[in-house]
């Protein structure tokens, strides 16, 4: 029996052995000395509290190539994956499971479109040269430190980081924002089979599309087919797409300090690594602190002492899909996607004048109907490059526009605020008019010169604001006045957010910096309270059983607010599920109501349908009976009622665990997911933590804020940011998740510019030449 335990204990010690190795091994450093060749002098990062690295150069040349070799120290698993999605090399490391996104990426052309596009560089220009440098520090990291454990774990070599990898990370960070994709196609097949009725409660009826529904019901293919094709894809990609945002700008005259406060909080799909890695650059004629997406090296988001920028999605439609004939449809290029334990698969990336053939890799699609996606982001000339370079090294609003003229797609709203007291915004993107019988919601006709007819609206035309009246410039993505006489197509959220962040705006005279921080945790909804206004008052409280009553009760006085200790939220929220359950799902199948969820024309049917007691969609299809509004609403909250215990509060039934590719595996979640906390906020509301409705509790969050940023111009070197996890992609870092609780919290941490500061509060790392 000893010996037994003596043998047990000897293998519980090599275990533990083992694993302190493999923490020792992996675990990063934030000090000491490093050599870097190519390094021009020495360049000293210092890592601050939360491990913002702060570089102190003497050149912006040494500066990115120590900011390369800082994002690969910290973030070269997300690098690895984010340049991987659109060279169709995913199941390379995944297998199967990857390869319809493999496929799905390569067939829309982004790989083939970055490397036309870095052919054609300026290889002079300083952004180029810069990225160069950056580039090869994060090469020097590949090639000389130790890889993230994640690469071990799957067996992944990596090779050498270029421009083109550079360039296919803006693409699908592009793709990742457009909704075109997940709509035009399913409204398209519901208009076929159920007809224009069923569209008047998304707003899309038709009425400005010539397309008869005849003419539609000739076609074979069930286009819908399309959008869940690519509903799974971008769900399943290891780096969340691009979603919402919320930004709001409060000139001198309205803030207590007579200085413009500025805020931002970009709501991307949470992921593990988070999405931004935070870093300030320094040197005698160049000072940034940016949020970088790890791969790309200039900041999307930025501010300095002289201003402060960020973006909201614009989501305007910049996509749009045509069926063509096959005759049209020519090979441009042949690929062999590697897939991990299996054999190569071919695939041919087939595109037309319009654009690219999508339906070849989805599946149950007939190919006898070949649809053709005309993208602006393939269409145009790419200058995003330039664009960021621009808009991080302008010293005015006038360098500063000129920044904002490269962008063409995605659509971004760019806010501004500057130490000169200019507050502005700008749509910035590449519009366009169709002809005005044309409806972009649907697949249109690719031989009809009326369908593919665009003309280009001058950029001086975009909707902007510079100085406005009110004293604030607020975005959240709601839908911006006409071009003209001419409204912007596009996927609107609906106005819940912006509606709320005005009447707050307007609300109050004066405004401080921690008056903005306190407002972006707002959790009031309008609209929601407007919903369930209107289902109550369809309920007979004479009918009702205790529990029924008491939630009823609940939900009268409800403010329409998603505190986390709210008993209301939880009931209202199952009840607007069953709703939609009994209202959508016997039309549409399960298929296609599972691919209407994440659309934004779903989240602006809530209140015309609710509003509309002769809506068609109430009527269940699979009844002999003709159900009325009254009816569903009814059944949705008795079963509603049912499924959650009165007295549950919402924190109990929403909640938030940010996800690594890798933690899918049960037995490495703990180790590479973070949190799973109960955390207030909602849908559309100001403090956005985006969920999917439905039956089955609780609600994971699935997107929100991957950052909040409230910058005050009277205490500039005061900013306030955090981030949703952590700044390192390093699961053995105290600093993968080191943020999570301040953020559950509502809470913010300073975001450094004073040296003093920094170098009291922080590590260093000296960055050597190698002579």
């Amino acid at each position: 029996m000893k010996k037994l335990l003596y043998f047990l204990g000897a293998i519980v010690v090599l275990v533990l052995m083992a694993a302190l190795g493999i923490y020792l091994h992996f675990k990063p450093s934030y000090s000491g000395t490093a050599e870097l060749p190519g390094l021009e002098k020495e360049t000293t990062v210092y890592y601050d509290t939360f491990a913002v690295p702060h570089v102190y150069a003497s050149s912006e040349k040494d500066a990115q190539y120590a900011l390369g070799f800082l994002h690969a120290k910290e973030r070269l698993w997300q690098m690895e994956l984010l340049r991987r999605i659109g060279k169709g090399e995913l199941a390379a490391i995944f297998g199967a499971p990857a390869l319809k996104a493999d496929q799905f990426f390569l067939s829309i052309g982004l790989n083939a479109n970055s490397e036309t596009v870095v052919k054609s560089l300026d290889v002079n220009a300083a952004e180029y040269q810069l990225t160069q440098a950056y580039l090869q520090g994060v090469n020097h990291y590949l090639a000389n430190e130790t890889l993230p454990i994640e690469f071990s774990i799957l067996g992944v070599d990596p090779r050498p980081f270029d421009m083109v990898d550079v360039y296919n990370i803006f693409g699908y960070m592009s793709f990742s924002f457009a909704m075109a994709q997940r709509t035009d196609p399913l409204m398209t097949s519901i208009r076929k089979d159920l007809g224009s009725a069923y569209l008047k409660d998304f707003g899309l009826d038709g009425k400005w599309n010539q397309l008869s529904n005849e003419r539609l019901s000739t076609l074979k293919s069930d286009f819908s087919e399309i959008s869940q094709q690519i509903n799974e894809v971008l769900e399943a990609m290891p780096v969340g797409p691009f979603i919402g945002s919320n930004s709001f700008i409060i000139a001198p005259k309205k803030t207590v300090s007579g200085k413009v406060i500025f805020e931002n909080d970009p709501h991307i799909s949470f992921s593990q690594p988070g999405t931004w890695y935070e870093t300030h650059l320094h040197t005698a004629e160049y000072e940034i602190y940016g949020h970088y997406l790890p791969g790309i090296p200039f900041p999307l988001l930025g501010f300095n002492r002289q201003m402060a920028y960020g973006l909201t999605m614009f989501e305007n439609d910049d996509i749009d899909f045509f069926t063509v004939k096959s005759a049209d449809v020519k090979t441009v290029k042949s690929y062999e996607i590697v897939v991990k334990d299996s054999t190569k698969v071919k695939l041919d990336f087939k595109a037309t004048k319009l654009g690219p053939i999508v339906n070849e890799t989805v599946q149950n699609l007939t190919k006898e109907t070949p649809v053709a996606m005309r993208w602006v982001y393939l269409q145009r000339p790419n200058k995003l490059l330039t664009a960021l370079y621009d808009m991080s090294h302008a010293k005015s609003y006038r360098q500063f526009n000129l920044g904002k003229e490269n962008i063409h797609a995605p659509g971004l709203n760019v806010m501004y605020g500057s130490a000169s007291d200019t507050i502005a915004w700008t749509a910035s993107a590449a519009l366009y008019k169709l002809h005005e019988s044309v409806n972009p919601n649907f697949i249109l006709d690719g031989t009809s010169a009326t369908d593919t007819l665009t003309i280009p609206i001058p950029f001086t035309e975009n909707p902007s604001v510079v100085n406005p009246s009110s004293g604030f410039i607020a975005s959240a993505n709601y839908a911006p006045k006409p071009v003209g006489t001419y409204p912007i197509p596009g996927y609107y959220l609906p106005h819940d957010r912006q509606s709320r962040i005005t009447d707050l705006l307007k609300s109050k005279q004066k405004w401080t910096a921690e008056d903005v921080r306190k407002m972006t945790f707002d959790d009031v909804s309008p609209v929601s309270k407007f919903c369930a206004q209107q289902m109550v008052s369809l309920i007979d409280y004479q009918k009702l059983n205790s529990a029924e009553k008491s939630a009823y009760d609940l939900l009268k006085s409800w403010d329409g607010a998603y505190r986390s200790d709210s008993k209301a939220a939880g009931i209202y929220t199952l009840w607007l599920s069953y709703v939609f359950e009994y209202t959508f799902r016997d039309e549409l199948g399960s298929e296609r109501f599972e691919q209407l969820i994440p659309t934004h024309a779903f989240k602006q049917s809530f209140a015309p349908l609710l509003a509309n007691p002769n809506s068609v969609w109430w009527d269940n299809r699979n009844t002999p009976r003709v159900e009325s509004r009254a009816f569903i609403v009814a059944a949705a909250f008795q079963k509603a009622v049912a499924g959650i215990p009165v007295g549950t509060v919402w924190k109990d039934v929403h909640t938030l665990e940010v996800e690594h590719p890798i933690g899918k595996v049960q037995v490495l979640r703990k180790l590479f997911n973070v949190g799973g906390a109960g955390i207030s906020g909602g849908n559309e509301v100001v403090n956005s933590m985006l969920f999917a409705y439905g039956t089955t509790l609780p609600y994971q969050v699935k997107a929100g804020p991957s950052t909040r940023r409230v910058i005050d111009f009277s205490e500039i070197e005061n900013a306030m940011g955090i981030l949703p996890t952590g700044q390192s992609g390093n699961p053995f870092s105290k600093h993968y998740d080191d943020q999570y609780d301040l953020f559950i919290q509502g809470k913010f941490r300073p975001m450094l510019l004073n040296k003093k500061q920094i170098v009291d509060h922080s590590t260093r790392l000296v960055l050597k030449p190698n002579r």
